[in-house]
This record gives C-alpha cells, sequence and structure tokens, in this order.
C-alpha cells in the first residue's frame, strides 16, 4: 500500500505548490516571472513522475475497487496539475 500511498501524497503535494503558485500569478515581482513559471513547470513535472510510480504500482493493490479509486485520484491530480501549471505559464508570460 505503501508504494503507491507515498507517491500520490506526492502527486497531492505538488498540485497543492500549484495552487499556491497560481495564486502567486500575476502579484509576484515581474523579474520574478521566470522562476515562478519554472517552478510551475517543475512541480507538475513532480506531479506526472508520482503518477508514473503509483500507475505502476497500482495493480499490486488487492481490492479492485482500492485501484479503481486510486487510479482516478491520480488522473485527477494530473490533470489538475497540468491545468494549474498552464495557467501559472501563461500569466507570466
Amino acid at each position: 500500500r505503501a508504494s503507491v500511498d507515498v507517491p500520490l501524497s506526492v502527486a497531492a503535494c505538488a498540485t497543492d505548490l500549484l495552487r499556491l503558485m497560481h495564486d502567486l500569478a500575476g502579484k509576484s515581482n515581474a523579474y520574478l516571472r521566470s522562476d515562478l513559471a519554472i517552478a510551475a513547470v517543475l512541480a507538475e513535472a513532480t506531479a506526472r513522475s508520482a503518477a508514473w510510480n503509483v500507475n505502476i504500482n497500482v495493480p499490486q493493490l488487492p481490492v479492485a475497487a482500492d485501484r479503481e479509486k486510486v487510479t482516478q485520484q491520480t488522473r485527477d491530480l494530473v490533470a489538475h496539475a497540468k491545468q494549474l501549471a498552464a495557467e501559472v505559464e501563461t500569466a507570466c508570460v
């Protein structure tokens, strides 16, 4: 279970970080826009990378309902991370 829970929590933390970055977009110093955009790219990559670890290990969960739930949670987190990162990047242009 830990082989799924740990990377799933990493994906969740990266997505939470992107929410904070999203709030900063347009409010931060103009000279720091590139730093914020780069941080968003890296946070998205973190969420996506963690999802790979979840997806490779999720078949080992013994209960099908748990596998389906974790798979959907992972998809949702990655989709939200991608959306937030894109919005941060757009705001930083």
